[in-house]
């Protein structure tokens, strides 16, 4: 989503303050395993962002929305929603963990990638509708899961963080490091045909976003 500007080095500081553990919010834990770096992402700045959804914003999902076997990786209304582009955004409010949305494998865990923030997590989804594909979160994270960790449905991955450049979360390549559908050229904030279809998954998870997807896909 955010790449580096060319030939610029982009340092991301987290907070000063001590990090908050999966175990400590959810009783579970992580190591991060770094395991190489996928393709850095355009870089978003704030103005591309919002946290009330505005006109066009997908509508409040059906409370009893869902997918057989998964569940809403961002069920916590303190998460804000944000702009649709290789992935879907959105904006913790407060420290909150990022849920698998099932049953799975993290196949990929770096935080010293080249996407502002340097986190970069992805799994596999190994049981439902959509067994198979991959799913990426990423940039302002800590306490990744290791790959070859084993997931259940709604098991914490990571811990977003509030401030720039805050998550994304879409669906990746099959090695898991790297958005399905990249931007090939268009300019930084499009709406990917990948970034659309994941905002159309999340919806019938019962996850709005802040841009209405429309009807289509909802698999790269």
């Amino acid at each position: 989503m955010k790449a580096i500007l060319a030939g610029v080095a982009s340092i991301v500081v987290l907070p000063a303050v001590a990090v908050m553990g999966l175990g400590a919010m959810l009783s579970a834990s992580g190591s991060t395993v770094p395991t190489g770096c996928p393709s850095a992402s355009p870089s978003a700045t704030p103005s591309t962002l919002s946290s009330p959804p505005g006109p066009g914003a997908s509508a409040s999902p059906d409370p009893c929305a869902g997918i057989a076997g998964y569940v809403n990786p961002l069920p916590d209304p303190q998460w804000g929603t944000a702009r649709t582009d290789q992935g879907v955004d959105f904006i913790p409010t407060v420290p909150l963990p990022v849920l698998a949305i099932g049953d799975g494998i993290v196949t990929y865990s770096s935080t010293s990638c080249g996407w502002p923030g340097g986190a970069f997590i992805a799994y596999q989804l190994t049981n439902g509708s959509h067994a198979g594909l991959y799913v990426f979160v990423a940039e302002h994270l800590t306490d990744l899961l290791p790959v070859g960790t084993v997931l259940h449905a709604g098991d914490p991955v990571a811990v977003g963080w509030p401030g720039y450049p805050w998550i994304e979360t879409g669906w990746a390549t099959p090695h898991g490091d790297s958005p399905a559908v990249p931007y090939n050229g268009l300019p930084d904030g499009t709406p990917t045909a990948g970034g659309l279809a994941f905002a159309r998954f999340l919806n019938e998870l019962g996850r709005t976003t802040a841009q209405d997807p429309g009807p289509g896909p909802d698999r790269p």
